[in-house]
């Protein structure tokens, strides 16, 4: 099964987290979100999120390719969490 390799960069420190594996880059923007916890404002300025490369976890092999820039879809995903969260918290203020 093919899936796919992930990366969190610190702009500031210059450089890469430890790699995540995930399915789809969907899915990855749920799994940074559990590793990481929820971005400060601080850490959502100073952070992107790439894709690196294809890991086939059958047969172990590792494809590399240019990084593939994907924090505007990371930081939307996280825009529509804290809607969430919101619209259930106005619920249990009206409950």
């Amino acid at each position: 099964m093919m899936n796919y390799i992930y990366a969190r960069r610190d702009t500031v420190a210059e450089v890469f987290s430890p790699l995540i594996v995930a399915g789809s880059d969907e899915l990855a923007c749920r799994v940074f979100l559990q590793v990481f916890g929820m971005p400060g404002v601080v850490e959502r300025k100073d952070m992107m999120y790439f894709r690196l490369g294809v890991f086939n976890n059958e047969t172990g092999g590792l494809e590399a390719h240019d990084p593939v820039n994907l924090t505007e879809m990371v930081n939307k995903y996280l825009d529509d969490v804290v809607e969430y969260q919101n619209q259930l918290q106005q619920k249990e203020d009206k409950a």
